[in-house]
C-alpha cells in the first residue's frame, strides 16, 4: 500500500509540473518576459514554498502511515 501511496504522490507532483511547463509559455505570451523577469524572486519563492511543502507533506504522510500500520 506504502508503494502506491508514494507513486501516486510522485504522480500528483509530476503532472503539477508539466501544468507549469505548460503554462509558463502561454502567460509568457501575455504578459512580457521582463515583465515576468521583475517579479522572479516572487516567483522563485512561491515555487521553493511549494516544493518544501511537498517535501514536508511526503514525510508527514509516510510517518503518519508507518504509525498507523504499526511498521517503522
Amino acid at each position: 500500500m506504502r508503494l502506491r501511496r508514494l507513486a501516486a504522490v510522485i504522480l500528483f507532483k509530476a503532472m503539477i509540473l508539466i501544468v507549469v511547463l505548460v503554462a509558463l509559455p502561454t502567460r509568457l505570451g501575455a504578459v512580457s518576459a521582463s515583465e515576468a523577469a521583475a517579479h522572479r524572486p516572487i516567483a522563485i519563492n512561491l515555487l521553493a514554498g511549494s516544493l518544501l511543502g511537498a517535501w514536508a507533506g511526503g514525510s508527514w504522510a509516510e510517518s503518519w502511515q508507518a504509525s498507523t500500520s504499526g511498521k517503522s
